[in-house]
Formats: structure tokens, C-alpha cells, sequence
């Protein structure tokens, strides 16, 4: 899945530092120039820290727009997504730790309290 948020020029005071920000990103864009110019940042979907982050500099200004896999959605639908995969791979490793343990010591402990009592 690639997620694409487009955004035009904001009078808000974090605009400059955000253009800042997002350019050094591997899939900024940028068509036109001067106040008719649009930016947009493409993401893969598996990469939803960055998304999250996009969001969060641009994702509440006005004229932003979202796509998904190069289809205009509504922003409640392209959160949906990118948050419930978030979500969806943190309880994965949550899980992983409950089984495994976060370090070697934790695994040890886990497999004792697993293993049944001798006798």
C-alpha cells in the first residue's frame, strides 16, 4: 500500500519548518512554484511511523489531501489505515514479548514459569 498526502501552501507559522522537514524525505514532491504550488510526501505502507509523522506536520491543515495507492480517500479512511496497521504490528511485538521476553533473561524466566513443577 502507498500512501501519497498532498498539502498546498499554509499561513500556519510551523509551514516553513515542516517544507523543511519533509523535503529531506525520499518521497517529497513538488509541482509548480510560489502560492500555486503543491507538495506531497509518498510513503510506503508499511512504513507507518513516517506516515504518522507526515500527518502530524500536515494532516490538519486545510487543502490537504490523501491517497491510497493513488486513489483520493478521506482522511478519516487513510488514518484508519495507517493507524490500525501501526497498531496492528505494535501488538504483534507486544505479543512476541509476552511469549518470548524482550531480552535473553526475560525468555529464561518465561520458559521457567512455563515449564510444570517436578514431581
Amino acid at each position: 500500500m502507498k500512501i501519497r498526502i498532498e498539502f498546498i501552501r499554509s499561513r500556519s507559522p510551523n509551514f516553513k519548518r515542516a517544507l523543511e522537514i519533509l523535503r529531506a524525505l525520499p518521497g517529497f514532491a513538488q509541482r509548480g512554484d510560489g502560492p500555486d504550488a503543491v507538495y506531497s510526501v509518498e510513503v510506503d505502507g508499511k512504513n507507518q511511523p513516517t506516515a504518522l509523522a507526515v500527518f502530524d506536520l500536515v494532516g490538519r491543515w486545510r487543502g490537504t489531501a490523501f491517497y491510497l495507492d493513488g486513489a483520493l480517500v478521506a482522511k478519516a479512511h487513510a488514518m484508519r489505515r495507517i493507524f490500525g496497521d501501526y497498531f496492528k504490528q505494535l501488538d504483534e511485538e507486544r505479543a512476541r514479548e509476552r511469549a518470548f521476553g524482550a531480552t535473553p533473561s526475560e525468555f529464561v524466566r518465561l520458559q521457567h514459569r512455563l515449564q510444570p513443577p517436578p514431581g
